[in-house]
């Protein structure tokens, strides 16, 4: 098979169709777009590049696609780790479907629920209060007011009217709904009766109202999208609560409470020798990864890992599953104290109980087989599956000390040649955190302060994320990437084997003059670079033979007609019922397979 172009049923809604083909897998316009728009890629801002980007990241993504089909074909798809997240995404976008069919889909604004909401927006308030912590002395207050004693002659006498030189100002969804909806509805003068509040009792006088003119149409949609937004939430909170409360009523999880005391114990220990060995400071999260998973799983043995945790009355999860699923969806401790892990986990595994319920729930109204789930879930494993065969790789990539020694001596000489960077680098172990990171420098927060708080890199700990001077190819991903980056440019996040990179390039030296050092000193680092060589080769190696096996077809007319922006971003997507993960799933870029692989072909159309 070879490339070529192809197209489909003009019917179809151009987002369906597919973009590329790969084996039985495909890449829909949607998705395509979905993708690019949400994954940072070196360049995107430029004017002019981006049809080229568009090409560059097609071809990463059948990438994926090629080693997603070849993991299946392997029989990789039937494997716990790929079993096992299958499962957790699938239950994630279930639960969001659940989501929408109870909460937003039920989701209804009347024409007066608007007029009244663009009115309020258009609206503001200008307010005095009386305030009391104590239910008696606030009707107390308010019998004062019915008696005729003036609401400024009480104020006076209040400890609150220091606060309230000038009236307050009130403006529409910035207070709890049924408080609006009293304010709103008084005359200038006119008080409320105590109004409860989670801290406490008021008494509100209206001032004043201030009304904003209207310009033009523009203006006015503006206020009505606001406005529509903040009755949707309203909404939306009701509805959540209602089918909260109702759902969960007489529902009862129990855990086994000496195994909850055992993966207590066996946390908190497995995080704090990692905090002690990393020399994490006591301000900056722990995170508990895959390799703690492990470390503690074999320090719960084999019997306690089969036995039922989370007790429901049918298909109780098991103790390791359990594990998995907290480090699946991210656990971290600030303060790393016994008590402050136990209480973490309780609330994480009633969140757990909680989520697994909404999912079982989900299945049973089959929620499962919806297309929308279906496609997202495929998205997904597809994306997990490339990685697991490519880790397989990476393990299978042996160095031998002649080689080492060869490379050292190649290398070595005075006046050598190396493309140098110096970067500032913030690792974090979790696409959210990243992205907490990569607003706070978007916001103008220093880099070394950000790297000093939230890096996980143990290397760069003394120097606040700053790496000094290293060689591109010691840097792996990130060096290729910083090689073609301006001083003061900030790129990121690279998702890594370790974790997600946000990194500034601070120096670049293209030419330096390097005197031999000991063979001892350099041979960590040779080792290093010349297995990711040795992956980096193979995988391409591989991925052109991938290529030829399955082939593949991409719609070049499809592709261009697929609007993008110049915009790099990597946001996170919050699902229903709770539950976050990256907007899309993160590829790094891989293109270098093309070109040998079109001089392997004999016939290119």
């Amino acid at each position: 098979l070879f490339i070529s172009a192809f197209t489909f049923v003009e019917a179809q809604n151009i987002m369906d169709k597919a973009v590329a083909k790969i084996g039985d897998m495909t890449i829909t316009a949607e998705e395509f777009q979905q993708r690019y728009e949400l994954t940072p890629i070196f360049g995107k801002h430029r004017k002019g590049n981006t049809e080229s980007k568009k090409i560059e990241f097609l071809y990463s993504l059948i990438a994926e696609k090629l080693w997603a089909v070849e993991a299946e074909k392997r029989g990789l798809d039937t494997t716990s780790v790929i079993s096992f997240t299958t499962e957790a995404f699938e239950k994630m976008f279930v639960r969001d479907e659940l989501y929408k069919q109870e909460i937003k889909d039920k989701i209804v604004i009347t024409p007066d629920e608007m007029a009244e909401g663009f009115i309020r927006e258009l609206t503001k308030l200008k307010v005095n209060f009386l305030f009391s912590e104590d239910k008696d002395e606030i009707f107390s207050i308010y019998k004062f007011l019915q008696q005729g004693i003036p609401f400024d002659s009480i104020l006076a006498e209040s400890p609150e009217k220091d606060e309230q030189k000038e009236p307050v100002e009130i403006e529409f969804g910035k207070m709890d709904g049924a408080v609006e909806d009293s304010l709103y509805n008084l005359s200038i003068g006119q008080y409320t009766s105590p109004i409860f509040t989670p801290d406490g009792w008021y008494i509100f006088i209206l001032r004043n109202t201030i009304q904003t003119l209207m310009l033009d149409d523009k203006d006015k949609e503006a206020v009505n999208k606001k406005a529509k937004k903040i009755i949707e939430a309203r909404k939306t909170k009701e509805l959540y609560y209602e089918f909260y409360s109702e759902f969960f009523k007489n529902k009862k999880v129990e855990v086994d409470s000496k195994i909850f005391k055992s993966i207590t114990t066996n946390i908190y220990k497995t995080l704090l020798d990692k905090k002690n060995n990393f020399a994490i400071n006591d301000t900056t999260p722990v995170y508990f990864l895959a390799e703690d998973v492990l470390k503690v799983e074999e320090s719960l043995g084999k019997d306690t890992l089969l036995l039922p945790f989370l007790l429901f009355d049918e298909n109780p999860l098991s103790t390791k599953k359990t594990i998995r699923l907290l480090a699946f969806d991210g656990f971290s401790i600030e303060k790393l104290t016994l008590n402050n892990v136990a209480a973490a986990l309780d609330y994480r595994f009633k969140n757990m109980v909680e989520q697994e319920l909404l999912a079982r729930e989900g299945y049973k109204r089959g929620l499962q087989f919806l297309p929308v789930v279906q496609k997202e879930v495929a998205i997904w494993k597809e994306n997990y599956l490339t990685q697991v065969l490519q880790n397989q790789f990476i393990d299978s990539v042996e160095v031998t000390q002649r080689e080492v020694i060869a490379e050292y001596n190649r290398t070595n000489k005075k006046d050598e040649y190396i493309p140098m960077v110096n970067i500032i680098e913030v690792l974090t172990a979790d696409a959210e955190t990243s992205q907490e990171v990569l607003n706070k420098l978007n916001a103008g927060e220093d880099i070394y302060k950000l790297a000093e708080q939230f890096s996980i890199r143990k290397a760069t700990k003394k120097t606040n994320g700053e790496w000094g001077l290293v060689s591109v190819d010691s840097l792996g991903e990130i060096g290729e990437i910083a090689a073609k980056m301006e001083i003061g440019e900030l790129y990121g996040p690279v998702k890594l084997k370790e974790g997600y990179s946000i990194f500034k390039l601070k120096e670049k030296v293209d030419k330096k003059v390097v005197m031999p050092e000991p063979f001892e000193k350099k041979k960590a680092e040779i080792t290093r670079k010349l297995a990711l060589e040795k992956v980096k080769a193979k995988m391409v190696r591989f991925t052109v033979t991938l290529a030829r096996k399955y082939g593949f077809a991409v719609d070049l007319n499809l592709l261009e007609s697929i609007e993008v922006t110049n915009i790099n971003s990597c946001g996170m997507r919050f699902l229903g019922f709770g539950g976050k993960i990256t907007a899309v799933p993160l590829s790094a870029p891989n293109t270098e397979w093309i070109e040998p692989y079109i001089r392997s072909q004999s016939i290119i159309q």
